[in-house]
């Protein structure tokens, strides 16, 4: 099993920041960037030379992307196929990963646990759980901040992370929906995981790791109907009773909201803009409910 990190990004400081951040964390990994040039929400600055010094680090641009996220995963994938990879570990931009040094390698550690587990190795898929940082408003559980609200903080310091109540015992909240509220920032922090390996609904929705297998046996992530990857891919493989996706505990990074699906979104005025009614245009309603009353079961 060999497996390759690729982070499927529109460039700017966020891809940075993401990039540095995981590099503290896993020194040794070559590092994939995917760059989709061609998307609305592409950022010019910093200049494609500052990603070119980074070390250790392949980087592959696109402008032909027509399909969205899915259409620049797609690519993405096939990338990584090319370069030799048969498991591929997909990230997107908008996180940022434990600056601990109790947290080191720890993406790499769950590369060899997932190898050598006999469930997690034919696994259709791995989600990552994840840290959300969340903004409220009256009414609206989660609201999407422009990047210049979260580059005012020092989101990589570990007096940043101390302050949010995951320093260290990040495991501690693993069996629950664990909120915390930083005073002074009125924003607060939802960790999402479980105590142990579990089905999950989705594919994660900022990291994920896909077998190409798999991608390519189910007809890869949709570009037909618009329905968003993390929703079709897991029940595209229940469709053909494949082995479900499972959720594991995550290494701690966090999910900074900075877009919602709605009329400001890129996916807006795409295929993409309505994924739910999609999702069941492509499934149908009956099968996406079976597969939702079936995670806790042994269906392969």
């Amino acid at each position: 099993m060999r497996t390759g990190v690729v982070f499927i990004s529109t460039g700017g400081n966020k891809m940075i920041r993401a990039y540095r951040s995981f590099r503290r964390m896993e020194p040794d990994l070559t590092v994939h960037l995917f760059i989709d040039v061609g998307a609305r929400s592409y950022y010019h600055s910093p200049p494609m030379s500052e990603f070119e010094k980074l070390p250790n680090t392949a980087i592959l641009c696109t402008i032909t992307n027509r399909f969205y996220v899915n259409g620049a995963m797609n690519q993405a994938m096939e990338w990584m196929k090319g370069l030799g990879y048969d498991h591929v570990c997909m990230f997107h931009d908008d996180i940022i990963f434990s600056p601990f040094e109790e947290h080191r390698r720890d993406l790499s550690k769950w590369f060899e646990k997932i190898q050598e587990d006999p469930l997690l190795s034919k696994a259709s898929g791995i989600s990552l759980s994840q840290v959300e940082a969340i903004t409220p408003q009256p009414g609206i559980p989660c609201v999407p901040m422009p990047p210049e609200f979260w580059d005012s903080m020092d989101l990589e310091s570990e007096d940043f992370w101390k302050r949010l109540k995951l320093d260290g015992n990040c495991q501690v909240y693993l069996d629950q929906v664990h909120q915390v509220y930083p005073e002074g920032l009125g924003w607060f922090i939802e960790y999402y995981g479980v105590a142990k390996v579990d089905r999950a609904g989705r594919l994660g929705s900022t990291g994920q790791i896909v077998p190409v297998s798999t991608w390519e046996a189910v007809g890869k992530f949709d570009q037909e109907f618009g329905v968003f990857y993390d929703m079709e891919y897991p029940v595209a493989c229940y469709k053909r009773r494949y082995p479900p996706v499972y959720l594991i505990p995550n290494v701690p990074f966090l999910h900074l909201h900075n877009q919602s699906h709605g009329p400001r979104d890129p996916s807006y005025g795409t295929l993409f803009h309505d994924c739910v009614s999609a999702w069941y245009r492509k499934f149908t309603k009956e099968l996406v409910d079976e597969f939702h009353q079936n995670l806790g079961k042994d269906y392969f």
